[in-house]
């Protein structure tokens, strides 16, 4: 019975380890001051994706803040990257929370600059949010 209970527990450990190695996607939150955020598990996406420029809050020409951030792609291969910007009042509220993600495919040594543009002239402050899929 030991002999069984010990290699239930064995498969078990074995099984939740393996779940927790199967991460779907990586995150990166590049605020609009300050450094960018990655999570501990999600550190293998600093060697797949460099900032390459900060975060710019600017007024496009028809008025409406608009916001950049230019990225590299630093892996060997092809790299999706799933981006959304958020914007915030001058309360912290959320602008626009229902606004989609982009998809962009970025070649290897291929830089880009992501950008968006709020739709309401509120707009005070911004974070961009990056997930690359694995």
């Amino acid at each position: 019975m030991n002999r069984f209970r010990l290699s239930a527990f064995a498969a078990l450990l074995l099984l939740v380890q393996g779940c927790a190695s199967t991460k779907t996607e990586y995150n990166i939150v590049i605020p609009r001051s300050g450094a960018p955020v990655v999570a501990e598990d999600d550190a293998p996406a600093a060697g797949m994706l460099m900032i390459t420029r900060p975060p710019v809050f600017v007024k496009a020409p028809s008025g409406k803040p608009k916001a950049q951030v230019g990225v590299l792609n630093l892996s060997d291969g092809p790299l999706e990257i799933r981006y959304k910007f958020f914007w915030f009042d001058r309360n912290g509220v959320d602008l626009d929370p229902d606004r989609g993600e982009t998809s962009v495919v970025l070649e290897p040594g291929a830089e880009k600059t992501l950008a968006g543009l709020c739709r309401s002239e509120a707009a005070a402050d911004f974070k961009v949010s990056i997930r690359i899929p694995r």
